[in-house]
């Protein structure tokens, strides 16, 4: 049954966002290999607003207002009875925030350090988890925050890794070429 859930959120999420993401995230990845050009920095910009625009279309247009203001501040309560749909919840926002923690990293040279960053990340989900509460398009709910920043992370340190890796490639090929 959870396989099946996740392929129906997998599918409708193809279908409606799926292509774009696919495009967006093809791009990305060039983008880190010449961070200096002015032409690649539009890109990347463009990239991020593209991937904004998506984000804030899943967590927050595309909801319909319930009118019930839910505060769940229990870290993980509901996981005594851990469902399918639990399981799943937590994925999707572990992997919403990834492309964000890359893009955040690459598009903007304060949020580079580590400690900016991921502040950044925590300071967002909680701000999204408030409007999602205001509005009554969500609820607020702490595990929600932690799963944000935790994939927030896990995609600056995948930036990371990929830009360290960039520097020592274009370092030997540089000494190489001399």
């Amino acid at each position: 049954m959870l396989l099946i859930r996740l392929l129906e959120d997998v599918n409708y999420a193809v279908n409606t966002y799926g292509t774009m993401a696919l495009a967006l995230g093809t791009l990305a990845i060039p983008g880190i290999r010449s961070l200096g050009s002015g032409r690649r920095n539009c890109l990347n910009g463009a990239i991020f607003v593209a991937y904004l625009y998506i984000f804030l279309q899943i967590t927050l247009f595309s909801r319909t207002p319930t009118g019930i203001h839910v505060f769940d501040t229990s870290l993980f309560g509901d996981i005594g009875y851990l469902s399918k749909y639990l399981v799943v919840h937590f994925a999707e926002n572990f992997l919403l925030f990834i492309p964000l923690g890359m893009l955040v990293a690459l598009c903007f040279n304060k949020m580079r350090n580590i400690f900016a960053g991921l502040l950044f990340g925590f300071v967002l989900s909680f701000c999204l988890e408030c409007v999602q509460f205001i509005t009554t398009l969500g609820m607020f709910e702490l595990h929600d925050i932690l799963m944000n920043g935790l994939g927030y992370a896990a995609g600056y340190i995948f930036w990371r890794l990929l830009y360290w890796r960039t520097i020592q490639y274009e370092i030997k090929t540089s000494t190489y070429s001399v």
